[in-house]
């Protein structure tokens, strides 16, 4: 299952975001489209400090080519992907995880995937161990396994 952040932004703000599954998995932040990205140098999130743009600009030219911008996971993952994007929307300040994606200039172009699974934990551990084993980095809004 994908979504755009920008129709979850939406559907979050109209309270019609049930379709996304509440059962627990991974949810990765990707960049289908292959949009240029651009880092800016406040999150839409004023709450918390930004990132130095140009860390995170280095960060991101060593990964790039993945397509891949973060890796999450939660055990509901409905109620933890609108509260990443309701982070994004200013609304709340208790998701700081991946938060460098709202310093993306078009990050509403941006897509969730969602991939159900039991014991996400491990199974988001060894997809960062094995990405940060494959290019020497973790994805740009990963800061930490």
């Amino acid at each position: 299952m994908i979504y755009t952040i920008d129709k979850l932004e939406k559907d979050i703000q109209n309270n019609t975001c049930d379709y996304i599954p509440k059962q627990s998995g991974i949810y990765r932040v990707l960049n289908l489209s292959d949009i240029p990205i651009t880092f800016l140098p406040q999150s839409t999130n004023t709450k918390f400090p930004a990132y130095d743009v140009a860390k995170l600009q280095a960060k991101y030219d060593k990964t790039k080519s993945s397509g891949v911008l973060y890796i999450g996971k939660g055990v509901d993952l409905n109620k933890r992907i609108k509260q990443y994007v309701k982070y994004g929307l200013n609304l709340v300040k208790n998701h700081k995880g991946g938060r460098s994606i709202f310093q993306i200039a078009e990050y509403k172009k941006l897509c969730i995937e969602v991939v159900l699974c039991d014991n996400c934990e491990c199974v988001e551990k060894n997809m960062l161990v094995g990405f940060r084993n494959k290019f020497g980095e973790l994805p740009v809004a990963n800061m930490r396994i």
